[in-house]
């Protein structure tokens, strides 16, 4: 498929290429591009979620790359995915990702 050309395209392929697969500690999510929704971007096991997603992932169809960035503190933990490479976001898509 062609990348998505509006927010509710890319909203339509994101919801339709986001699964989860496996059971119990098997048990993983495929995530979708965050960019043009294309599937397969990234997958793995739910406890190995942090190691994988602090990693960069570069979508072979839109060509854009993002990670997350984990803050922990003595009672929580948060992430933000952030841009990596690739062209910017297209316009239609907000809020836009931080890049480093």
């Amino acid at each position: 498929m062609n990348e998505p050309t509006s927010y509710p395209e890319y909203l339509t392929r994101f919801a339709s290429n986001n699964y989860v697969y496996g059971f119990g500690m098997e048990t993983g999510q495929s995530m979708p591009c965050p960019f043009c929704g294309a599937r397969d971007w990234c997958k793995f096991k739910i406890i190995d979620v942090e190691a994988v997603t602090s990693q960069e992932h570069v979508c072979r169809e839109c060509n854009r790359g993002a990670r997350a960035i984990y803050t922990r503190t003595r009672d929580s933990v948060g992430f933000v995915m952030v841009q990596t490479s690739g062209p910017e976001q297209p316009e239609w898509l907000q809020p836009k990702m931080g890049r480093v």
